[in-house]
């Protein structure tokens, strides 16, 4: 059984992160879970376990997610694996910028990889922020704990202008945009964007605005859960049906007409707007 609790955010943070929640994971018996690319980055805090393992693996079988607590960058692939046992996560969501623009790291760097989360912080930040969380089952006071540690990383913001304005037209566009549409409606070059999106973001904005695409579509499917998937593929802007198939098995393992083997519930959390 996998569970997500969505948990609100400091109104301060909006722009920052996208949402915290508290996930469940149990199982006597090994089961599968599968992640794709959301366009999201992330921390997981795990702050109980009882008998737990978990394996993850990326697009070329090498181990990832295997970290206790860790941070995870873009992906551009789904990540698949397994668990037993039982444990508890803390998860928080960055929106697109907000990783870098709270600690102003290089996203490139984080590109398809989990980092230790202590690694990450330092010793000091997450061992105080670890024991804050852990010494408290309380919700709300977590997301004090949380809230309050975030405000006090922000830094000062660097211009992030130029991203911001490319991240609204694709989400106006539902992702169904040219990165040339992108260079008229910034003013800027195509090197120059690509870099601002690399380093800020992690991604090139062709495969970000793809992801998003894809994030729309099964945003669409779950409110829409008759349509077709000729109609879905027109009205979510890939050339055809097989163009859309396409992206499914790149980003879900899966053709459209299997997705009801996978927990949609679950993933469908992680895809949310």
């Amino acid at each position: 059984m996998q569970n997500l609790t969505y948990l609100p955010v400091h109104e301060n943070l909006l722009g920052f992160i996208h949402s915290y929640g508290l996930m469940t994971m149990s199982s006597e018996i090994t089961m599968p879970l599968i992640s794709s690319p959301n366009g999201l980055t992330g921390f997981l805090i795990r702050v109980k376990d009882i008998d737990f393992e978990l394996e993850g693996r990326d697009y070329e079988g090498r181990s990832i997610a295997e970290q206790q607590n860790y941070v995870i960058g873009q992906t551009t692939f789904p990540i698949v694996g397994s668990f037993s046992g039982q444990a508890e996560y803390i998860v928080v969501f960055f929106e697109p910028l907000g990783l870098y623009r709270i600690f102003g790291c290089d996203m490139s760097l984080l590109a398809n990889k989990t980092l230790d989360l202590k690694s990450f912080l330092g010793d000091s930040k997450f061992n105080s922020l670890y024991k804050d969380l852990i010494n408290n089952d309380n919700s709300s006071k977590r997301i004090e704990i949380l809230d309050s540690f975030f405000l006090s990383q922000k830094k000062e913001d660097e211009n992030v202008s130029i991203v911001l304005q490319a991240l609204k037209f694709i989400h106006q566009s539902k992702g169904n945009v040219s990165v040339k549409a992108l260079e008229t409606s910034c003013g800027v070059n195509r090197r120059m964007l690509e870099r601002q999106f690399q380093t800020k973001i992690g991604l090139s904005p062709k495969i970000y605005a793809q992801i998003f695409r894809f994030k729309y579509t099964m945003n669409y499917l779950a409110e829409n859960p008759n349509t077709s998937w000729a109609e879905l593929s027109n009205i979510v802007g890939y050339f055809d049906q097989s163009h859309l198939i396409r992206y499914f098995k790149e980003y879900l393992k899966t053709s459209p007409s299997n997705i009801v083997s996978l927990n949609l519930e679950f993933m469908n959390y992680f895809l949310r707007y």
